[in-house]
């Protein structure tokens, strides 16, 4: 499937990839483009050290990958091989938000969530709202809660009040 290109990754950081699940560090063999992430990870030792730390049952793909890279460090090359990676993983969330949320690693309790924070009466602002799941588990006992979400595959209720207690 093409990417879909939702999200600029010519602004991001290569160091974003912490930001990922374990499991979905594990889909990488077979998905990521292998010589693009061999050349990101020479440049980015903390991200090669973080996938090795994070997702132990790939630490030996990593390694082939790194003994088959051919070592250099043109700047230009290595970012363009950070954003084909960047590209490539970008619609993990993309593709459709729903199919997202449905990942078995998700699956959570909305008192997980409501246990760390009291939103009765604040003001809640959630950027990068997808499904709007969270969304709606804040909006159930806050004052007001305003959610952005730029992907084209987002819920269609953008700029309408939605009421949490209605199914």
């Amino acid at each position: 499937m093409k990417p879909l290109d939702w999200i600029d990754v010519s602004d991001l950081s290569f160091n974003s990839l912490p930001l990922l699940e374990r499991v979905q560090l594990s889909w990488f063999p077979g998905w990521v483009p292998e010589p693009e992430l061999a050349i990101a990870l020479c440049a980015n030792s903390v991200v090669e050290w973080f996938l090795r730390q994070k997702c132990p049952e790939i630490a030996g793909w990593v390694d082939d990958l790194m003994a088959r890279v051919p070592r250099g460090d043109d700047p230009r090359s290595v970012r363009e091989a950070e954003e084909t990676v960047m590209r490539t993983i970008s619609d993990l969330y993309v593709v459709d938000p729903a199919l997202y949320d449905a990942q078995p690693f998700l699956g959570w309790d909305s008192r997980e969530l409501t246990d760390l924070v009291d939103f009765a009466g604040k003001t809640v602002i959630d950027v990068g709202s997808g499904t709007g799941r969270l969304t709606l588990v804040a909006a159930a006992s806050a004052a007001a809660v305003f959610a952005s979400c730029r992907s084209r595959t987002c819920g269609d209720s953008s700029g309408r009040r939605l009421d949490p207690r209605e199914p």
